[in-house]
C-alpha cells in the first residue's frame, strides 16, 4: 500500500505469530487465527487457519518490498517460500498508473494460460507503469462447494498474485449458500478487503435459475472502495440488495457524496453481472438479482461521474459507447459511463459467443465471445485513460479505447442536470430529500445507517437530529478522504500458504532494484484431471484435480491481494 499492507497468511492457531523486518518484529497479527469448515461438503472440509496482520511504516509511491513465508525454524531456508517482491501504491494521484482487469477464472488450462499472458504483459512494461493492482471482477476459484478447490486455484496463481496486489469481488459462485443458509463463508474468511466490518445473518437462495437470493453480507469484502494512484475503485455486490433503503445503495451514496475528486480525479466502478450486454447468457432482464441492482444503482454511479464500469458473468469480452438508461450518451464524450465485460478469464464452463442483441442495441461497441483474456486499464491524466482488451496469444490489444473523464466535462453536480437522469423516480439519486452526509464522521456504518433511517422514516427519525456536514453532496470530504488515504489508500495485501506454522520475513528491497521479479508460471507442475459436466453440460477442462492432494504442490504458497 502507499503507507500500509494488509497480509493474511494460513497457519496453526496456536503457533507464535508475528511479521519481521530484519531482525525486529515490527507487526504482530492483528486478529487470531480462525477457520471454517463446510459440513456438507464431502469429505467434510476444514480450512488451514487464517491469520490477519497490517504491515505499518511503509514507504509509499512504489518503493520495492521483499518478503518470504517460512515455519518457526527460520534458519532452514528449505523450509521458506521463495522470495517474493511487491511495491507499494502511490500517495498522489501519479501518472501513469494502471489496473489490470480479470474476471470469472477459474482453473482450466485456459484459466493457467492467461495468468501466464498476465505475466508475459506485465513482464514487459516499462517500471513507470507497471500495474498497480488486479481487479478481480468476481467468480475466482469456480469451487461450487469443493472447498479444496479453493486451495489449488490459490496455488495456480500465485506466480502473478503473490507480488501483484489483488482486488475481489463476490460474484454467483461465491455464494456458496450452506443448508444452514450461511453464504459466502470462503470468500469473507479468505479475501479481506478494506471495507467495513462486515454484517452477516443467514440467508436464502429463492432460486438458482433466475438468480433470486435473500442473502444478508454487508461491508467487508462484499461492497467497499479504495484509492489506486489517481483512481477510487469501488467495488459492488450484485447478490446483495440494493434496493432504495438498503445498506448497499446508501453506502455508494456515502462513497459518491464524500469522493475527493482532488485526490481521485477517476471513478472506477464493478460488480459481477453486466448491467449492459447484448450476449444470449445472464440477461439483465432473466435474472432477478441483476435487474435489481442496475434498478437501485445506475443512477448514483451515473451522476457521480464514473469513467468506467467493469463486470464479468458473461464468459465473453463487450465493450459499449457511453450509455446510461440503455441510451447512448456520447456528446459531449464523457457524457456517460463506458461499460465492459471482462468474464474471459478462462473457466470450466468456456466462452459464450452467441450474440442475437448486438444489433439492436446501439450502444454496443465491439463484442468477442472467442478468446479467453484479461484486459488493462491506464490512467494517462486527469483527463484521458486507454483501456485495452488483451486476448491470450493474440500479442497485443484486440480492442483499445480512449476513455474520457467525465468528472472534467462536468465539473460540478449541477452541470450534469438533465444528463442520465434516472426515469425512474423512486430511484432517481438526484432527488433532494434534505439528508446531509457527514463526511468527516469515521463511523461509516453509522453514517449509512442514518441515511436508511432517514429514508425509511421519510426524514428524519424524531431520535435522531441530523448532521451538519463542512462538505456539499458531490464535492468534497477532503478531510475524511485523507485520513482514509493514509489508512486505506494502497491495496491491502494478503499472504496465504499451506503447510507449518509460519513466520512472515520482510526485508526492504534496495533502492534502484527496478522492477518487480515475476516467478514463472512455467515452473508450475499441475496434474491431469478428467473430465466432468458443468451446469452447461459442457466438459470440465479443469487443470487441477478435485482430489488432489492440497500439499502436492509442496512447500509453503504465498498469495498477495
Amino acid at each position: 500500500g502507499a503507507s500500509a499492507a494488509y497480509v493474511r497468511p494460513k497457519r496453526a492457531a496456536d503457533a507464535a505469530a508475528f511479521v519481521r523486518h530484519g531482525s525486529a518484529v515490527v507487526a504482530s497479527y492483528a486478529r487470531a487465527g480462525s477457520e471454517y469448515s463446510v459440513p456438507q461438503d464431502i469429505p467434510d472440509y476444514v480450512s488451514p487457519f487464517l491469520h490477519s496482520v497490517v504491515l505499518e511504516g511503509l514507504a509509499p509511491d512504489g518503493v520495492p518490498y521483499e518478503y518470504y513465508v517460512s515455519d518457526d525454524d527460520d534458519d532452514d531456508s528449505s523450509r521458506r517460500s521463495p522470495v517474493f517482491t511487491f511495491r507499494t501504491l502511490p500517495s498522489t494521484p501519479a501518472y501513469p498508473t494502471s489496473l489490470v482487469l480479470l474476471g470469472d477464472h477459474g482453473q482450466t488450462e485456459f484459466s493457467a494460460a492467461t495468468v501466464a499472458e498476465m505475466l508475459e504483459w506485465v513482464n514487459a512494461s516499462t517500471t513507470a507503469k507497471d500495474p498497480a493492482a488486479c481487479l478481480l471482477v468476481g467468480d475466482l476459484s469456480y469451487a461450487d462447494g469443493d472447498q479444496r478447490r479453493w486451495d489449488s486455484w490459490e496455488r495456480l496463481v500465485e506466480p502473478v498474485f503473490a507480488e501483484l496486489p489483488l482486488l475481489t469481488l463476490a460474484g454467483n459462485h461465491e455464494t456458496e449458500a450452506t443448508e444452514d443458509g450461511d453464504a459466502f463463508l470462503a470468500y469473507r474468511s479468505r479475501y479481506r478487503q478494506p471495507g467495513e466490518p462486515e454484517i452477516v445473518a443467514p440467508g436464502t437462495v429463492v432460486d438458482y435459475h433466475t438468480y433470486t437470493y435473500n442473502l444478508t453480507y454487508e461491508f467487508g469484502a462484499s461492497y467497499y472502495a479504495v484509492s489506486v494512484g489517481p483512481a477510487r475503485v469501488v467495488a459492488l455486490n450484485t447478490y446483495v440488495d440494493a434496493s432504495v433503503g438498503s445498506l448497499q445503495r446508501a453506502w455508494l451514496e456515502r462513497e459518491v457524496a464524500c469522493l475527493d475528486r482532488q485526490r481521485t480525479p477517476w471513478l472506477v466502478v464493478s460488480m459481477h453481472a453486466p448491467w449492459y450486454s447484448t450476449n444470449v447468457k445472464h440477461r439483465v432482464d432473466d435474472e432477478t438479482a441483476t435487474r435489481q441492482h442496475k434498478e437501485g444503482l445506475e443512477a448514483i454511479v451515473a451522476k457521480a461521474g464514473a469513467a468506467i464500469v467493469f463486470a464479468g458473468h458473461v464468459h465473453a469480452y463487450e465493450r459499449s459507447r457511453p450509455v446510461c438508461f440503455n441510451e447512448v450518451h456520447d456528446d459531449p464524450p464523457g457524457a456517460a459511463p463506458v461499460y465492459v465485460t471482462i468474464g474471459d478469464g478462462g473457466n470450466r464452463e468456456q466462452l459464450y459467443d452467441v450474440w442475437p442483441f448486438a444489433r439492436s442495441e446501439p450502444w454496443s461497441a465491439f463484442r468477442n465471445g472467442t478468446k479467453y483474456g484479461f484486459g488493462e486499464l491506464e490512467f494517462v491524466d486527469d483527463a484521458t485513460a486507454v483501456w485495452r482488451w488483451l486476448p491470450n496469444s493474440y500479442g497485443g490489444p484486440a480492442d483499445e479505447v480512449t476513455i474520457v473523464n467525465p468528472w472534467v466535462v462536468f465539473t460540478t453536480p449541477d452541470a450534469r442536470e438533465g444528463v442520465c437522469d434516472d426515469p425512474t423516480p423512486e430511484y432517481n439519486s438526484t432527488a433532494d430529500d434534505g439528508f446531509v452526509w457527514d463526511c468527516d464522521d469515521a463511523d461509516v456504518v453509522g453514517e449509512v445507517q442514518r441515511r436508511v433511517a432517514w429514508i425509511k422514516n421519510g426524514g428524519p427519525p424524531s431520535s435522531v437530529a441530523p448532521k451538519s456536514s463542512s462538505s456539499s453532496k458531490g464535492g468534497g470530504g477532503a478531510s475524511e478522504q485523507t485520513v482514509r488515504a493514509l489508512t486505506i489508500v494502497a491495496i491491502f495485501f494478503v499472504a496465504t500458504f499451506i503447510g507449518l506454522a509460519a513466520l512472515y520475513s520482510l526485508r526492504s528491497a534496495q533502492p534502484g532494484t527496478g522492477r518487480r521479479p515475476f516467478a514463472a508460471v512455467g515452473g508450475l507442475e499441475l496434474p491431469a484431471q478428467a473430465g466432468s459436466e458443468d451446469e452447461d453440460g459442457k466438459d470440465d477442462k479443469t487443470l487441477l484435480s478435485r482430489g488432489d492432494d492440497l500439499d502436492a504442490a509442496g512447500g509453503s504458497k504465498a498469495l498477495l491481494v
